[in-house]
Order: structure tokens, then C-alpha cells, then sequence
């Protein structure tokens, strides 16, 4: 049940930055939905926590990505989306470091932790698309 709720949340986080974005939002989407399905598709076919050894590499290009479109556009989410990735993946490798540690509770803070990123997307690309539509309006009036 936590699944279907947690891809309905992403589906529907997705859509919106789709909706609102440019291509540049489109092409992250994209990639976040590849991504995930790769994940469950690895997350289905391996034991926990062994198949983190498969998934940390592929949350480590998402956070690449992002890093990127921080650096390189005109955007403020992919910064915040980057933080809150990157605390999600503190908790996935502590789990491969600390065998100690209980694995269950690392692992439900590392996916809490895309949530708030996957939120931080939806909204920022949201205000981004008002931010760029009132430019488009005061130029067409001559207020720029």
C-alpha cells in the first residue's frame, strides 16, 4: 500500500513539473521516471539491503543531474532537490557501513527523504513557471 501511495506521490509530482516546466523539467522528469522504474525493477530481482549496492549508483547520477541543472540553469529547485537527495543517500550508504545498524529504519529515512525532494520539484518548477510568465507580461507591456 506504502508503494502504490509513494508512485501515485511521484506520478503526480511528476505531472505537475511537466505540466508547468520547460523541456529542461520534462528531460528530469523523464530521467526520475526511468530511474524508478530501473530501481523497482532492481529493488524486485535482489535482496534488501544488497540491492542498494545497484540503486546508490543511480541516486548518485539523479544527484549529479541536479547538481548540474543548479550549476548550469536559471532554476532554484534542482539545489533543493539536490539537498534533500543527497541526506537519502547518507542513509542508504550508512546501512552498507554500519552493518549494526537496523537496516529497516535507515532505509525508511532514506526514502522519506525523496519526498520532500520530489516536492521541492513540483512547487519550484511551479513558481518558476509563474516567475517566467509575469517576465513575459511586463516585457509585452514594456515594463522590463
Amino acid at each position: 500500500m506504502i508503494q502504490i501511495l509513494f508512485y501515485f506521490y511521484l506520478l503526480s509530482t511528476l505531472a505537475i513539473s511537466s505540466i508547468f516546466g520547460e523541456n529542461v523539467e520534462r528531460r528530469f522528469c523523464l530521467y526520475l521516471l526511468i530511474s524508478s522504474i530501473i530501481t523497482h525493477i532492481i529493488q524486485t530481482n535482489f535482496q534488501f539491503p544488497s540491492y542498494l549496492y545497484y540503486i546508490i549508483p543511480i541516486d548518485t547520477s539523479i544527484f549529479v543531474y541536479s547538481i548540474y541543472l543548479a550549476l548550469t540553469k536559471n532554476r532554484f529547485w534542482p539545489i533543493w532537490f539536490a539537498g534533500f537527495l543527497v541526506v537519502g543517500m547518507a542513509a542508504s550508504v550508512s546501512i552498507l557501513v554500519f552493518r549494526n545498524l537496523n537496516p529497516f529504519i535507515v532505509f525508511a529515512a532514506s526514502a522519506f527523504w525523496s519526498l520532500p525532494a520530489l516536492a521541492c520539484m513540483a512547487y519550484g518548477t511551479y513558481r518558476d513557471g509563474q516567475r517566467r510568465t509575469e517576465h513575459r507580461l511586463a516585457v509585452g507591456r514594456g515594463i522590463d
